[in-house]
Order: structure tokens, then sequence, then C-alpha cells
């Protein structure tokens, strides 16, 4: 009986084996596996033999296709992780007028890594002038804590250069910002992902923001100034 095996380097051919052996991993000896999430993977060339009942290879599995196979499930691992962490929005900031908040995502779980601290700037807007049935939720930002530090004090400096200005817009951390300067308001707005909607303060109150981020990263023990 002749058996072909596409795909196999000649130095990689083994002999049939004595002893019953189903789906094999072929190793060179001289290489090292590589190791993803406590998952092995073979460089390129290795492959997985399937061998029928008088241990005769049969076919083959190219390491890409293992790859491919493996990334599929460390993926599905992380993203079990990721979904199933459970966290606590504390206030850092609240505008009750304009129902906008500053929050940090307190984990809840006691595994979580605690280097990663993450805040968010949202509120909630109205599909139209009604509080109970027509309001919805929606985030202008979401980062870590240095991110944050980072994102609220460049909306500080525009708004400082550009005080005088008009509908000067830029972006920030990939945030639309914008000045309003009509009629001795002054505003410095920020949108939402869709652009669509905004939050808006005067540069008073940007720092007031800033100044509570500061005082509760401080007491909490988070560092803002360098991610870790």
């Amino acid at each position: 009986m002749t058996v072909t095996l596409s795909k196999i380097r000649p130095d990689n051919i083994y002999q049939p084996f004595k002893q019953p052996l189903i789906n094999k991993l072929i190793l060179p000896s001289n290489e090292m596996l590589l190791s993803c999430s406590g998952i092995k993977i073979a460089p390129e060339y290795f492959y997985k033999i399937s061998y029928d009942k008088n241990h005769y290879p049969l076919s083959t599995i190219n390491s890409k296709q293992m790859k491919k196979f493996l990334l599929i499930a460390v993926i599905s691992t992380l993203s079990l992780n990721l979904f199933s962490q459970t966290f606590k929005l504390e206030t850092v900031f609240s505008d009750k007028r304009t129902e906008t908040y500053l929050s940090y995502w307190k984990p809840l779980d006691a595994d979580f890594e605690t280097g990663s601290q993450y805040f968010s700037l949202w509120g909630y807007q109205l599909y139209f002038d009604d509080w109970v049935n027509g309001a919805y939720e929606t985030e202008y930002f979401k980062g870590s804590a240095t991110e944050t530090f980072n994102f609220l004090t460049e909306i500080i400096q525009f708004t400082e250069k550009y005080k005088h200005e008009d509908k000067i817009v830029t972006y920030i951390s990939g945030v639309q910002i914008k000045t309003i300067n009509q009629l001795g308001f002054k505003y410095t707005l920020v949108y939402d992902k869709e652009r669509k909607v905004v939050c808006m303060f005067k540069q008073k109150q940007w720092e007031e923001i800033l100044h509570q981020f500061e005082s509760y990263c401080t007491k909490a023990g988070i560092n803002y100034e360098h991610d870790k």
C-alpha cells in the first residue's frame, strides 16, 4: 500500500509506530513550542498527523490551520473572561443640570487585574423633551486613568488657547472637541462617538472635573500620571 503525505518535509517523516497512536503531533527535536496564554503552538512547518488502525498516517493538518483553530480558542477564552467581569460605576463628577457624569469603573471581581483602571465621561440625552420616556444614555469618552487625565488636561489647554475664538474644532484622543463663543457664552463641546450630541462646559467647569478626578484617584490610590 502506498501512502502519500502532502506538505510533509522529508526530515519530518517518521516511520510507523508499533504502539497505537492517534493524532500524534510531530515535533522536530531542535525546535521549541511557542506559548500563547498557556496553549502550545508549533512553528509553521509542524503538522498534526492522523493514523489508521495499522498506524499508518492518513492525513495532515498544517500549522496554519492549527494556529487558526487555537487562536479562535484563545480569543473565546479571553472574551469569556472579559464579559464575565462585573463593575460598579462610582461617581467622580456629576452635573445634575445636564445629566453628565465622570465615573470610575470599579471592578467587583476579586481576581481582576489591578493595573487596569477605567473611567468614562457619559450622560443622558433626550430623543424628545421627556426625561421619563425620551431619555437615552450616551458615552463621550472612555479610557484608562492616564488616558482620562491626558484627555481632560488637553481639553483645558485647548479651551485656554482658543477661549476667545468661535467654532474652533480639534480632536483629542479621537474625540471631536469644539469651542462656542457667542453672545458672551463660552463653552467647550465634547461630542459623542457618532457626533450627534454633546456635553458642554465652561473652562472653570472642565478644570473642576479634572480637580475632582485627581482627588478621587489620590484617595483611591490610582496612578493617573503614568499607566503601570
